[in-house]
């Protein structure tokens, strides 16, 4: 009888959801996306919701926040829009534990100010980044790596909007906090520095400050590079942005090196709706008409 009931805990024991395996179906899925390997990061994430379902709705609203940040990155706004509605709903269910479901709000409301963004609506943005700070301070503290990014969000939604003051204010905010500035044992994140440097060259372009933004941008492409390899995905909306600024100070030939760079790295990396590939195919197609109409006939 007691070899029966062992066997018995032995088989509860196999079958039963495990939380260590959900994290690592995110980490998984995560590493896959960061190296432009959507596909097998759709599989994971699929792996870490039939964990989630058995766990909780806190692990289960974790799963489709990050479920509906695939779905945004690939272009598709209906399906990331769904997924974070789900993930709202299992917020308000009345089995949620506040203790285990607490951290999600910020990144939910980060990923809906990303959403606003990609459907170029940045007072919408704004809004989702401000509560997003308010969620990440309370559940994180401050200088988190959730706070730098919702600062990085708001002042490009602040900079879209012509709210130059405010938005350097948070750029400047976001790179302090991915560089691990206020937080000396975290080290520096290169994601989110290199957005930040790149943000900041943005919004020295739309000033006028046009030496300062291509160093900026050149900054960026140097950590890039360093850090994250010559063809890392990271590295397009870099270029993307060099190509702009170099097209703005009349070097049509540089910006054109830039733009083809960002296109190639974009389009053999990364799906054909994302945001980083629509966007360096603009640019492609804008500096490629420069340089026709530099052309002798």
């Amino acid at each position: 009888m007691r070899l029966v009931a062992l066997v018995g805990w032995l088989v509860v024991l196999a079958c039963a959801p495990s939380a260590v395996d959900w994290r690592t179906y995110h980490a998984a899925a995560a590493a896959a996306a960061e190296r432009g390997d959507y596909e097998s990061a759709e599989t994971h994430l699929a792996s870490a919701e039939r964990e989630a379902v058995r766990l909780g709705p806190g692990e289960a609203a974790t799963t489709s926040v990050a479920q509906g940040r695939l779905r945004r990155e690939v272009g598709d706004h209906d399906g990331a829009e769904l997924r974070y509605t789900q993930a709202e709903t299992l917020l308000e269910s009345p089995d949620a534990q506040q203790g285990r479901a607490s951290g999600v709000p910020a990144p939910l409301a980060l990923e809906h100010g990303r959403l606003a963004l990609a459907l170029n609506d940045p007072e919408t943005a704004e809004m989702h980044f401000r509560r997003a700070l308010r969620e990440a301070r309370r559940s994180e503290g401050p200088d988190s790596p959730t706070e730098g990014w919702a600062q990085l969000g708001l002042g490009r939604s602040l900079r879209l909007q012509g709210k130059s003051p405010a938005a350097r204010t948070a750029l400047l905010r976001a790179l302090a906090i991915h560089r691990g500035e206020s937080a000396a044992l975290r080290p520096a994140h290169t994601p989110g520095v290199m957005a930040a440097l790149t943000e900041l060259a943005a919004l020295d372009r739309t000033e006028g400050r046009l030496e300062q933004a291509r160093s900026g941008a050149i900054d960026a492409l140097r950590i890039s590079r360093r850090e994250l390899g010559v063809s890392h995905p990271r590295i397009a909306p870099v270029l993307t942005e060099l190509a702009v600024i170099e097209l703005a100070r009349g070097d049509v030939t540089a910006a054109a090196a830039a733009a083809r760079r960002a296109d190639e790295i974009a389009s053999s990396r990364l799906p054909a709706g994302h945001a980083t590939r629509v966007e360096a195919s603009r640019v492609r197609e804008t500096v490629e008409l420069a340089e026709a109409a530099l052309t002798p006939p």
